[in-house]
């Protein structure tokens, strides 16, 4: 009872703000409704047969299940060797998690004008590609269909890459130092114990931010 009484007001607030908006959003989906004129006609499964049959829909279900796979690699691979160096970084890594951990707060529309400032033709990554004597590739990034996609997928990697490497340095502070102390008197190096003791320590770890990164991915909106 103790336990059903704790429960009980999130439950409550579940199903009010999650499960009846999701239930009424499916019953609206089988009407032909413009969403303001009172006058709805219902077309049972029509919409959705329609929605199925569009060409321009199975594209963008493609072009997201891309731009998540660049999010997903990105914040869940490098953010997982990022935290693994910083934790062993001795003085100083307060700063370095604040410094990454920086973009995830920050507003997305600022994220999105920086980020377009740095892809613009005459904007910072060309002018890198310039000064180092690649200027054959430079173009406008988000305007060249061949790269537009994965210009968006990086910038959005970037803005969400801090939470995964706090979430991921989280982790890496649980997993028990006798571990460690007994891959390097078995004469493990770097990366053996990386593979062999960091990651599998770390398998709930990163599952959660898989999943996280995977619903960030498929809610995408606001940067593109």
């Amino acid at each position: 009872l103790v336990a059903y009484a704790f429960l009980g007001p999130g439950l409550l607030l579940y199903l009010v703000f999650v499960i009846r908006p999701t239930i009424e959003l499916f019953g609206m989906a089988t009407f032909d409704w413009n969403g303001l004129s009172p006058i709805r006609e219902f077309v049972g499964f029509d919409n959705f047969v329609k929605l199925f049959g569009d060409p321009q829909f199975w594209r963008a279900f493609v072009n997201n299940l891309l731009f998540l796979s660049i999010l997903v690699t990105f914040n869940v691979v490098v953010g997982l060797v990022t935290a693994s160096a910083l934790a062993r970084v001795g003085r100083g890594r307060l700063i370095f998690q604040l410094i990454f951990f920086l973009p995830v707060v920050q507003a997305s529309i600022v994220t999105a004008l920086v980020w377009r400032w740095i892809y613009a033709p005459d904007g910072l990554a060309n002018a890198f590609l310039s000064s180092i004597g690649l200027d054959g590739i430079t173009r406008g990034w988000l305007g060249d269909p061949s790269t537009a996609l994965a210009a968006l997928a990086l910038a959005a990697a970037w803005s969400g890459f801090g939470l995964s490497v706090v979430i991921f340095m989280a982790g890496i502070q649980g997993i028990d130092q006798s571990l460690y102390d007994a891959a390097k008197v078995d004469g493990a190096n770097t990366f053996q114990t990386f593979a062999n003791v960091t990651v599998p320590q770390l398998r709930p770890v990163i599952t959660v931010v898989l999943l996280l990164e995977m619903i960030g991915g498929f809610q995408t909106f606001d940067i593109i």
